[in-house]
């Protein structure tokens, strides 16, 4: 059941991370041309494949971390308290990106660099869900 699960995890955060670098791309040219078009059609499209994508790793993540650890022993492993924290941030900057700042850039008031910020947050943080996932799955410090 195990294997399953971490092929279909893979996968999917392959997206979420490959799909974030590209969105990354393009809110720097946004940035630089102080031009929004570029990354909210990127991004209204994008969205209807990442956050699926997040959706099904994080369920296939947590399937996998109840086979391995009890739930008990979630606390005292710090690749997987790593991992919760980094989608915990996540969570908090797709939140925020979502109510306050792409509205504000949509009525004309708010800041690209803000936007920019969210989207190289959130993929920095999809690289640290790889790490923590490597450091997990073998064990390593």
């Amino acid at each position: 059941m195990y294997e399953p699960l971490q092929l279909l995890h893979v996968l999917t955060a392959s997206v979420w991370i490959g799909g974030h670098i590209v969105v990354l791309r393009y809110a720097y040219e946004a940035l630089i041309k102080k031009d929004s078009s570029i990354l909210l059609e990127l991004e209204s499209r994008y969205e209807k494949l990442g956050i699926p994508s997040l959706v099904v790793a994080v369920i296939t993540g947590v399937s996998m971390g109840l086979l391995m650890l009890p739930p008990s022993g979630w606390i005292n492993n710090w690749a997987l308290l790593g991992k919760l924290i980094a989608l915990l941030l996540t969570i908090a900057l797709a939140i925020d990106a979502r109510f306050r700042v792409i509205p504000s850039i949509k009525g004309g008031r708010g800041s690209l660099l803000d936007l920019f910020l969210h989207v190289l947050a959130v993929t920095l943080l999809s690289l640290a869900f790889t790490f923590f996932g490597w450091a997990l799955h073998f064990g390593k410090w």
